[in-house]
Order: C-alpha cells, then sequence, then structure tokens
C-alpha cells in the first residue's frame, strides 16, 4: 500500500512540474537557450547565439517590451529549402501615457 502512495507522489510531482509557467524570459533569451540552427538551413549549426547577430537581440526583445506599442505583421522569407515564419512586429512607437 505505501509503495502505491509513494508512486502517486512521484506521479503527482512529475504532472505539477510539467503544469508549472515556463520563466519569464525576454525573447532574446528564449531564443539563446531554445533554439536550434539546422546544418541544412545555416552555416553555423547548432544553438543559437544573440551575441552572434547582437542587432537581432533588440528586435526581438522588443517584442515583449510593455513600453512599445506594437502593430503585428507576419513575413515569410524562403532559405535553405525551409520555409520560415518571423512574428515581425514594426510601427514601435513609445507610449507616453
Amino acid at each position: 500500500m505505501l509503495d502505491q502512495i509513494d508512486k502517486l507522489e512521484k506521479a503527482a510531482t512529475r504532472t505539477l512540474r510539467r503544469m508549472a509557467p515556463a520563466p519569464r524570459q525576454t525573447v532574446s533569451q528564449w531564443a539563446d537557450s531554445e533554439r536550434r540552427l539546422s546544418p541544412e538551413a545555416s552555416a553555423e549549426a547548432g544553438c543559437w547565439n544573440t551575441g552572434k547577430a547582437a542587432y537581432l537581440g533588440g528586435i526581438m526583445d522588443a517584442i515583449n517590451n510593455p513600453t512599445i506599442e506594437h502593430k503585428q505583421h507576419y513575413i515569410t522569407s524562403l532559405g535553405a529549402g525551409t520555409v520560415t515564419k518571423y512574428f515581425y512586429k514594426v510601427g514601435q512607437v513609445p507610449k507616453t501615457d
């Protein structure tokens, strides 16, 4: 009986961990930790590094900056036979109120 309770507790713990919200991150932080570049579509395969394209860091982080007003546009680019959709924001006007 105690063995079954232990198994149930472990299962509940695993389930609750999976349901926990993701940590709050900027887009560039998420890209550095999660984005992977394939060898077929990139000259430098492996983990994404915002530091190698620092100008993109500000653009990515503007997406979740609450002081910037966003207008949403979708841009589709073709590269190395792969279609990648980038969520692109334009019209970044600082809010005055």
